[in-house]
């Protein structure tokens, strides 16, 4: 749970002509594919920055498969979402444990006041 609670949704564009650079793709190719980039950097993402997802993992002292560190000058990080799904049900489970019990004192609580009020 403390591993979803540190993560931040942000919505962002992807700048699709610098990640090609940076993977060293030739100007050439990327000029033959410009209106295919216009497309991919105006589409408007929801996701997470892998950077602020490494941090939320080391600070919950959690071991997340789902991000790729770059191991080399040309490698990059990386998301894999699908992974995201093992700790958010894992979150779910333990938020549902503490709703029950949550309910269970109202419940108790509920009681308690009824018994008082017919004291009265």
């Amino acid at each position: 749970m403390d591993f979803i609670l540190k993560l931040r949704p942000v919505t962002y564009h992807f700048e699709a002509r610098k990640f090609e650079h940076f993977l060293g793709r030739p100007d050439s190719s990327i000029r033959q594919l410009s209106e295919s980039y216009d497309l991919a950097e105006n589409q408007v993402r929801t996701g997470f920055i892998a950077q602020d997802v490494e941090k939320a993992a080391q600070d919950a002292g959690y071991d997340f498969s789902g991000l790729h560190k770059p191991t080399n000058d040309k490698d990059n990080y990386s998301l894999a979402y699908a992974e995201f799904t093992v700790p958010l049900v894992k979150a779910v489970q333990e938020q549902q444990k503490t709703i029950v019990e949550l309910q269970k004192q109202v419940a108790e609580l509920m009681k308690q006041m009824e018994k008082l009020n017919t004291k009265k």
